[in-house]
C-alpha cells in the first residue's frame, strides 16, 4: 500500500505529502498557501507512481468523493491504454468528503508555460474575454527542481505578458518529475505523468471552477502521437471536489497557433521554446524544437521573428530532427501543409526533398514496430513478447 501523510509548513509555504515509496515537495515561493480543505492534490501527484507499482493509495486526511471517482476512471483508462506499464489502483482516505464546496464563484486558472501552445491559448482568450483567468506556472518541469536561476529568468522573460493577460500568477515547485523517473512512470518514446503534476499542483488552488491547459495537438494529431498524457480524452475525466480540466484549442495545430502568432500584436520575445537547457530561456535556434518553430513561421510566411540566438534557416534545416519519432514527424507533416496551403512550395527550403523524406520515414514506421528504437529497446520488446514480460 502507497500510504500517504501530509505536512504542511505555513512558514516556509510547503507541503510535504510523505510516503515510504519517497516524498513530494510543494513549494509556493512568492505567496501564502492557500487553505486546503481537501488534500486531493495529493492523489493526483502519486497517482502515476500507485498506477505504474500497481498498489492501493491511501491518504492519511481528507479527499473528496469526486476525486476518488476520477482517479480511478483515469487510472482504468491508462491501464487500458497501457496495460503493461500501469495497473489499476484502488483509493482511500481517512476522511471522505461527500459534498461539493458551496458558494464558489466561477473562476478559472490556466497553464502557462511560456510556449507556443501555453500563449497561444491565452492570448487568444484574452483577446475575446478579457483577464478571465489567472495562470500557474510548476517549477520543477521544464526547469529542474533546484535552478532558480533559469526559471527566475523565465519569469522575468513572462512578466509583462503574464501582467497583460492575466489577473493573477500562482507559481508552485515541485520534486514530483523526479519521484516518477525512479520508477519509470512514463513510456519509452512518450511522457504521461506531466499531466498528473500539473493537475495535482494546480489542485492546491481550490477555489477555481476550471483548470485550463492548451492541447499540445490537434485532436487527429493526438492519435497520430498517442500515448500522450494531455490529450482531450483522458482530461476531460480529471476533477477534485471544485474543478475540472479543461482542454483548450484542439482543433488548431501548432503550425496555425504559430501563424495567429506571429501575424498578432504580442511582442514574440516572450516565448520561450528550446530545449537546449543551457539556452533557456532564450531560444538557441539550433535544437530540434527551434527548427521545427522556424520552419512553422516560415511556412505561412517568409520571414522569421529574431527570437533566436541563431536566427539561420536553410536547406538541411531539419537534419536536427530525428525522422523516426512520431512526435516529429506529426509536426513536419503539419509543416508541409502550411506550406502547401499557403502556396509556398517554391519557396520553402528543401519542402519537396523534405515531403519524400517524411513520407518514407511513415510508411517504414507503418510496417517495422521497431523502427527508431534503440537496440536495448528492440532486444526488451521482443523478450516482452515471447516471455511476457520485461527482463530483470
Amino acid at each position: 500500500m502507497l500510504k500517504i501523510q501530509c505536512q504542511i509548513n505555513t512558514t516556509e509555504n510547503e507541503i510535504i505529502a510523505s510516503s515510504e515509496y519517497g516524498d513530494i515537495h510543494y513549494i509556493l515561493p512568492f505567496e501564502s498557501l492557500p487553505h486546503l480543505e481537501t488534500y486531493d492534490f495529493i492523489v493526483w501527484g502519486f497517482l502515476p507512481i500507485a498506477m505504474r507499482l500497481g498498489i492501493s493509495l491511501h491518504v492519511e486526511g481528507p479527499i473528496s468523493i469526486q476525486t476518488i471517482h476520477s482517479a480511478r476512471e483515469v487510472a482504468a483508462v491508462w491501464t487500458a491504454w497501457l496495460p503493461d506499464l500501469y495497473q489499476p489502483v484502488m483509493l482511500n482516505a481517512s476522511s471522505i468528503i461527500q459534498a461539493p464546496p458551496t458558494n464558489q464563484q466561477a473562476k478559472n486558472l490556466t497553464f502557462f508555460s511560456g510556449g507556443i501552445d501555453s500563449t497561444y491559448s491565452s492570448y487568444k482568450a484574452f483577446l475575446e474575454n478579457g483577464q478571465d483567468s489567472d495562470c500557474l506556472t510548476v517549477h520543477g518541469m521544464d526547469y529542474k527542481f533546484d535552478d532558480h536561476e533559469k526559471f527566475h529568468a523565465l519569469m522575468e522573460q513572462t512578466h509583462r505578458f503574464r501582467a497583460q493577460v492575466f489577473k493573477q500568477s500562482h507559481v508552485v515547485k515541485t520534486n514530483a518529475y523526479a519521484l516518477y523517473s525512479k520508477y519509470g512512470c512514463n513510456p519509452k518514446g512518450s511522457h504521461v505523468t506531466h499531466i498528473f503534476s500539473l493537475f495535482s499542483c494546480a489542485s492546491i488552488f481550490e477555489d477555481y471552477q476550471q483548470y485550463r491547459i492548451s492541447a499540445d495537438y490537434r485532436l487527429d494529431q493526438q492519435l497520430f502521437v498517442h500515448p500522450y498524457g494531455s490529450n482531450t480524452a483522458s482530461n476531460r475525466l480529471m476533477k477534485n471536489r471544485s474543478a475540472k480540466l479543461i482542454t483548450l484549442d484542439d482543433d488548431v495545430t501548432r503550425s496555425q497557433k504559430t501563424a495567429f502568432l506571429s501575424q498578432s500584436n504580442l511582442d514574440l520575445q516572450t516565448l520561450s521554446i528550446c530545449v537546449d537547457y543551457t539556452a533557456r530561456p532564450k531560444n538557441c535556434g539550433k535544437c530540434s524544437k527551434c527548427m521545427r518553430t522556424k520552419a512553422m513561421f516560415y511556412a505561412t510566411s517568409p520571414e522569421i521573428p529574431d527570437i533566436f540566438l541563431d536566427q539561420h534557416f536553410g536547406e538541411k534545416w531539419y537534419q536536427s530532427i530525428p525522422l523516426s519519432s512520431k512526435i516529429n514527424r506529426a509536426f513536419l507533416i503539419d509543416i508541409l501543409s502550411a506550406v502547401e496551403k499557403s502556396s509556398l512550395q517554391q519557396h520553402f527550403p528543401d519542402y519537396a526533398t523534405l515531403k519524400v523524406k517524411v513520407e518514407a520515414a511513415s510508411k517504414r514506421a507503418a510496417i517495422n514496430p521497431f523502427y527508431g528504437m534503440k537496440i536495448k529497446d528492440v532486444l526488451r520488446s521482443i523478450f516482452k513478447i515471447i516471455f511476457g514480460s520485461n527482463p530483470r
